[in-house]
């Protein structure tokens, strides 16, 4: 999972070294097309959960993988995986397979 500090767009450590991992895995599936999930805890900011969603984007374009293979979405604080939208492991990116 893909962590940022509270309240910005910046990655926690680790963060991107699990994007790095999954480098090699996109680049080597061109079939796949990848939805980037940008969620937050603790607020209401649509605006920060698409700002997360695409410095993950930008990441991994970055890196090389296409930016055809890839959409970046965000979902606010409506869709907490851990209890409520106050527990701050729901600030997070989540890579989905389409």
């Amino acid at each position: 999972m893909v962590q940022f500090y509270g309240g910005t767009d910046m990655f926690l450590p680790g963060s991107e070294d699990v994007l790095r991992d999954i480098v090699p895995l996109l680049r080597a599936n061109p079939e796949l097309r990848i939805e980037i999930a940008g969620h937050i805890c603790c607020g209401n900011d649509m605006n920060l959960s698409i700002a997360r969603a695409f410095k993950v984007f930008d990441f991994l374009v970055s890196q090389g993988v296409s930016r055809k293979m890839l959409r970046y979405e965000g979902y606010n604080n409506t869709q907490p995986k851990y209890g409520n939208i106050m527990d701050i492991r729901n600030r997070r990116v989540e890579l989905r397979v389409l």
